[in-house]
């Protein structure tokens, strides 16, 4: 991605896989759980983060963290989506570019998934669902 990067999501595994790829990159790390909706006070603490990123990288395993990413989405910023789990929350995301669905959140599936990402492996495979794009 191309201007500031704002890494975020929910597992250490991700954030290290991402930063990693990404070392310029600042990041924002929130809960798993609750799953259906993120966290009041963490979304607001990721809006003042979204305030130096043109460019945000999301890992989503749950509605909660769709949340973040639709927030980034709505204050203007370019949206990169790494879906954990199921690819599922895709469906929430015509806008992001470019999405990609590992099926675990297992350090392997959050490494490739951000390799695939950072253009250093290509994506085997096509999503499950039909994408609304």
């Amino acid at each position: 991605p191309k201007g500031r990067l704002l890494v975020a999501g929910p597992f250490k595994e991700f954030m290290d896989a991402a930063l990693a790829a990404y070392p310029e990159a600042s990041s924002f790390r929130f809960s798993y759980e609750p799953a259906a909706a993120a966290l009041p006070a963490e979304l607001a603490s990721f809006e003042k983060a979204l305030s130096s990123a043109d460019v945000v990288l999301v890992c989503a395993a749950n509605e909660a963290g769709m949340d973040f990413a639709v927030r980034a989405h709505e204050e203007g910023k370019l949206v990169a989506l790494l879906s954990a789990q199921s690819p599922a929350p895709l469906s929430r995301s015509p806008w992001a570019e470019p999405e990609i669905a590992v099926y675990s959140y297992s350090r392997e599936s959050l490494r490739a998934g951000v390799a695939v990402l950072a253009g250093k492996a290509k994506a085997q495979g096509k999503l499950p669902i039909r994408s609304l794009k």
